[in-house]
């Protein structure tokens, strides 16, 4: 009997092994191509900041959702290994009140990171915001006191900036067209 129990319990044991390995690649490879999405979708809106900054958030949002995701797996594993390991209820129960405090902790401080990126993303927005409306105020306000070689100076910086945004969208535009007559 005791030998039975044994063999079986080190079947038990690979399957969950083999079972957490296939789960854990699947989830990577999930991962991998999340990335590459949200990759291109940053690319797509490179001039728009304010879709840029609802990208990000979107990424950082289902980063932790797909880690919390991992953590799981983890602690599912860790738990399974305490429970094969440990016969004794008391220490069993104790155990595994640790590895959902550890996985508690850790999401938690994942949770605070995203939260973190997320205001990053926000205040780099409206640093941009306030920038591009410094240079507009700036350069009108030399222009109210006459001086044109600073007016000049900022116009050419806004214009600059539109020829850019202008020549990306036409770059766009036309791989777009072009797509759809192929």
């Amino acid at each position: 009997r005791e030998e039975f129990r044994l063999k079986q319990q080190k079947k038990d044991e690979e399957a969950a092994k083999k079972k957490q390995e296939s789960d854990a690649f699947v989830l990577s490879q999930e991962q991998a191509a999340e990335k590459v999405m949200y990759d291109w979708r940053e690319l797509q809106a490179k001039n728009n900041s304010t879709k840029l900054a609802a990208i990000q958030k979107e990424r950082i949002d289902r980063e932790l959702e797909l880690n919390k995701q991992k953590m799981d797996l983890e602690m599912a594993a860790e738990k399974r290994q305490a429970a094969l390991q440990i016969q004794d209820e008391h220490e069993l129960a104790s155990a595994l009140l640790q590895i959902e405090n550890k996985y508690a902790n850790l999401s938690l401080i994942a949770h605070v990171k995203a939260v973190d990126d997320k205001l990053k993303v926000d205040k780099e927005l409206r640093e941009k915001r306030v920038e591009n409306l410094k240079l507009g105020s700036d350069t009108f306000k030399n222009l109210l006191s006459g001086d044109i070689q600073g007016f000049t100076t900022g116009m050419t910086a806004i214009l600059e900036k539109g020829k850019t945004f202008w020549a990306d969208m036409g770059k766009n535009d036309a791989s777009g067209w072009i797509t759809r007559l192929e």
